[in-house]
């Protein structure tokens, strides 16, 4: 249930811009418990028209985290925010 309540907030967060960081060139898969709830693997698909490279799309996502968890105590009840790692996964052809 957690990791679907994440992955719904962080689909609308990828939705535009966050703190001047646009993130609309990557989505949402999968988020799964990494070892436990208190932290959590987000695997993000990058769109195959982005601009940029993977690499530059996961720095920039990396700038942003904290904003994202922010969003998540915001959506979440929970006495504690999960860390969150993104990992980039091939896809995007949806």
């Amino acid at each position: 249930m957690l990791c679907r309540q994440v992955q719904r907030t962080l689909m609308l967060s990828f939705g535009g811009e966050i703190d001047g960081v646009e993130l609309s060139d990557l989505s949402v898969g999968e988020v799964h418990p990494a070892p436990n709830a208190g932290h959590l693997v987000v695997e993000v698909i990058v769109s195959p028209h982005a601009t940029e490279s993977t690499l530059e799309l996961m720095a920039r996502l990396s700038a942003v985290t904290p904003r994202l968890r922010h969003a998540l105590a915001q959506s979440i009840s929970r006495k504690r925010v999960p860390e969150l790692s993104f990992v980039p996964v091939a896809g995007g052809g949806a």
